[in-house]
This record gives structure tokens, sequence and C-alpha cells, in this order.
């Protein structure tokens, strides 16, 4: 068909590029995935085309993952539509905790929806900054039973909703058992007697049926306002689904006490902080709409401004004072939530005590609840592909306007930052390249000078570069000697200027080995009170281009 069945609004951005065309797109949400196998939401693809082949590497530990569509500007109309599943990872370590398994582990993808006398689904023919279905499903029927035997279940609950929050509880009051979250297994299980999930979190629980007299009815419950956390009683569908305890024996092993070993990332060894401030502004004109479009630091989708580096470790803060609960999501990566700190609604600065995560929060995740008036610290370390990648509220409307950004991974060896020795800059750069690597220059920083206060010893050979049509300038006067090149190694500096250090014996380049200049400018530094050399060279040294060579007098 050429058309949606859902009415798609074509002010929003996406639809008001590909019109009414019901484009979709494939997301393995928690995946660790290259680029073109991520679902990128601008290659969103009409009926009749196909995205091509997906490589999944499954290169993470168990967990458990889900996919969806990701069609930009329409996920959640392709959401509702039914465009979602469970994708469940297994290794060995799970597999010998001997936890439920075959029917006694069971998928639980809880969604609500409304219908038109028909069964058609229905949904807000303009957009709308949540939908609140008026009926619950779970696996796609509505308000299903199920038949169990006495022993323990394992349930991988998915909140597949669009925007409404669960907090889920027994009817008759009983604890359940969390074992883990969407990216893992938890260290020990944790007793509950509730659980809120978000849209996108996911929850591996253990509920035990064995002490109940057969025909015993439970209810699994809802208590979450809508939208969250709202006010009590407010937007609340009480019962998700029935369980009806049969007069059969299940699974009755006892749980291992102990589930996982989970590295810890220590906020001391981050790399970089970032602040995200979650917020409202004015939507562009268009037509009637007068509704406003949740954002991200103001910014939208095709406003990149993060550049982790392959490898780095990074604190995200997101800032809420928003009024509602916000799931956000990073993809590629897996995430642990440092903790929480109350924001001053006066000031909108943080104050008072780090709050620490629960306990069902204390798992890989790639979804965070985000709550108002709360800064959420989370730290992930960017490994495994480069690329841009998506990040997003997982409540749908919000994605789908504009609440969704991009970070781009790249690899250690493009020069981002022009301070420091942080992952992004020069010292880093070199450092981590490989023998025979070319080092780039971003355009983020072409036509700037970067500082350099220790000298850069080079003991590989590599090519350091600036592609860029704007000059990069490389300011050593802090050091004695700017760059010093070892023995048996092949040096090629390419189209960028060199300010030299400062002192009797200064020099912009030590050259020890072979040394090829190429389009350079190097400079003797300006503070030098003494008429010192540019280059000191006892190796190869070829010059290739347009090179200069400048003194300031004394």
């Amino acid at each position: 068909r050429t058309t949606h069945v859902l009415t798609i609004d074509t002010c929003l951005h996406g639809p008001d590029m590909s019109g009414v065309v019901p484009v979709a797109i494939a997301h393995l949400h928690g995946g660790k995935v290259a680029p073109s196998s991520d679902g990128d939401p601008d290659l969103a693809f009409p009926p009749g085309d196909s995205s091509g082949i997906y490589y999944y590497p499954n290169i993470h530990p168990a967990g458990t993952l889900w996919y969806h569509d990701h069609a930009l500007g329409i996920t959640r109309l392709n959401v509702m539509m039914g465009l979602a599943g469970l994708y469940m990872l297994r290794d060995s370590d799970e597999l010998a905790l001997a936890l439920p398994s075959g029917e006694f582990e069971i998928p639980l993808v809880i969604q609500d929806k409304s219908f038109n006398a028909d069964g058609s689904i229905q949904y807000h023919e303009m957009f709308n900054d949540h939908f609140f279905g008026n009926v619950l499903m779970v696996n796609g029927k509505v308000w299903p039973y199920l038949n169990v035997k006495k022993g323990k279940y394992r349930f991988r609950v998915v909140n597949g909703s669009n925007s409404r929050a669960y907090t889920l509880a027994l009817s008759n009051g009983a604890t359940f058992t969390q074992i883990g979250s969407e990216l893992g297994l938890l260290e020990t299980p944790v007793l509950l007697d509730s659980l809120t999930i978000l849209p996108g979190e996911r929850y591996d629980l253990i509920v035990d049926f064995s002490a109940y007299s057969t025909g015993t009815e439970i209810v699994l419950t809802n208590s979450a306002p809508a939208p969250y956390p709202g006010f009590a009683g407010v937007g609340v569908i009480p019962n998700v689904m029935k369980f009806i305890v049969q007069g059969l024996s299940g699974y009755t092993q006892t749980l291992p006490t102990t589930l996982n070993d989970i590295e810890e990332l220590l906020p001391g060894n981050a790399d970089k902080e970032r602040l995200f401030e979650l917020m409202t502004m004015p939507s562009p004109p268009c037509g009637e709409h007068s509704h406003t479009m949740w954002t991200i630091n103001g910014l939208t989708w095709d406003d990149i401004t993060e550049f982790p580096v392959l490898g780095s470790t990074e604190i995200w803060t997101w800032h809420n004072q928003s009024g509602i609960s916000h799931p956000m999501h990073m993809h590629l990566v897996a995430f642990q939530i440092i903790d929480r700190q109350v924001i001053n609604e006066a000031t909108g600065e943080p104050e008072g005590p780090f709050i620490q995560p629960a306990s069902t929060e204390k798992g890989w995740k790639d979804t965070a609840n985000c709550p108002p008036g709360y800064r959420t610290r989370v730290i992930t370390r960017f490994d495994g592909f480069t690329g841009q990648y998506p990040y997003h509220c997982h409540i749908l409307e919000h994605e789908d306007h504009e609440m969704m950004r991009q970070f781009e991974v790249r690899p250690c060896i493009i020069v981002s930052e022009i301070v420091g020795e942080e992952p992004g800059s020069l010292p880093y750069a070199i450092h981590c390249a490989n023998e025979g690597d070319t080092i780039f220059f971003s355009p983020e920083i072409a036509g700037d000078t970067i500082v350099v206060l220790d000298s850069l010893l080079i003991d590989k050979t590599l090519t350091v570069w600036n592609n860029n049509s704007a000059s990069v300038t490389i300011n050593g006067t802090g050091t004695s000697t700017l760059m010093v090149v070892n023995p048996e190694v092949q040096v090629t500096l390419k189209n960028f200027n060199l300010i030299g250090g400062t002192g009797e014996s200064a020099r912009a380049i030590q050259n020890y080995g072979q040394l090829i200049l190429e389009d350079m400018n190097i400079y003797d530094s300006v503070l030098n009170p003494f008429s010192g050399s540019t280059i000191g060279n006892t190796g190869i040294l070829e010059v290739k281009g347009n090179c200069g060579l400048y003194f300031f007098p004394d």
C-alpha cells in the first residue's frame, strides 16, 4: 500500500520529506551493532523496498533485547501497528545457572492500545504529546490469562508501550524476584513487591507459584498514573493479565544466590562529562499545529555535537525539569546508573545528597528512568564500533517530535579537542594510534589552535594530516621541544602549522628518525628569548610541497 493505516502528521520531521508513505526500518534495541545494521531512522524505506542484510554479531553478554521500528517521525505509528518483538540473547554463563527455561520462560511484552468498533486500531489523527490506550495487551492479546504449573516462572518483561509506564505488582501482595535488567543478569537476586517499568525498559523476573492451591487466580496489576509520575489514580488501567494455578508441578529448583559478576564503571575514571537538558520549545509553524516539541538541549536530529572517542568512558547527565519522567535510551552502548540529585526549582541547579540507584537499576542498562525534578547520571564506555548512533527519549511521541539526536563515535585517531590529553586530543591520538595509522583533524577544529603542554614523543610510524581546507596550528610554546621523533620510525606531517618550544635549546621538532614534511609551516617560538632553531635533525629529513620555516627575532 502507498499510505499508512494510521494518519501521518506531515508537519513532523521525517514525514515532512517522505509524506504519507508508510516507511519502516528495524532497530535491535540494546544491540551492539555497526551503524549500517542499527536501523538508521533516515534510511527508512517504503513498501516494496528493503534495508539490505543486517548483521547482528551478538557480542555482548546474555540479555533481554527487543526489536522495533525506528522510522523518522512515525516510529510511534509503526510500533502501534505491531512492529516490535523480543530478542533474547543467551551465553554459557547464564545457561550454567539452570534458570527456568522452556515452558517456564515466557516473554511478557506489555502495550496499551485503543480500538475502534470494527477492531481496527484507534490513534490520534494529529500529533499529540502522548498516547494512552484504554486497554492493555500482553504479547498481542487483550487482558490474557496464563495457566501456570506449581513452580517458578521466568518472565522477560518488556514495556513496549508508546508512552505508558507501569508499576507492576501481584494482586495477592506476594513478592517476586528480579534477576536481571535490560542487558544482563544482576549480581544477586532482588526481592520485590512492585516494580516500575518505563517505555523501552526490560526486566527479568521470577514468580513462584509453588505455594498456591490448584485454581488460585492471581492478577498482574498496574498502578502507575498516566502520564508518569503524575497523580495517583489518574489514567491508571489496573489489570494487566491473570495467572491461573494448575495442579501439575513445574520448575522447583532453588535460585542461585549469585548470578553475575558486573564490572563497575567508576566515575573517577571517566574521560568526559556531558549535560543534557530535557525540555520543550515551540514547534516550527505548520498548518493548525499549536503544540510544542520535545528537545534535548534545545537541539534536534541533525544537530550533532557529541563526538565520543572509541574506547573512552563518559558520564552523561540528564537534567529534567519538564514535569514528567523521560526514559532516555542510548544506542550501541550499555550503561550503569550512577546516581540522581534533586534540582532546585528556583535556581535550576542540583543540590543535596546524591541518591543511589534502586537495587532494580544496578545492572547493565540501555534505558534510564529520568524522573522530573532530578538530574540522573549514567556512565558508559563507547566501544565496539565507530559511526553515528541515535540517543533519545523512548516515549515514542517525544522521539518522533524531536527528542532524538545523534552522537558520533570516532576513532581515537581523530583529533577533535583543542586542549588537554583526554580522548579526542592530539596527545591521546598519538598514544592510541597503531603502527602506520594516519591521524586526522576533525572539521570542528579547522582554523583553531591546539595548545600542547608536554612534548609529543612519537615512537611509531604514522602520519599526522590536516585534510581540512582551513589551517590548524599546534602551539608548543609551553614545552621545550614540541615534537620528538624516535629513531627507526617514519613520521609524515602534512598541511598544518607548528610553533616550537621555549628555552635555550628549544625546538619545534627534534628528529632522530625519518621525518617527512609536506606543506608545513614551522615557527620558532614567539616566546623564545634565544635565536633557537625550529628543527633539530640527526636523522633523515625530507621536505615536500610548500614548506616554510620562520624565526622570530630576539
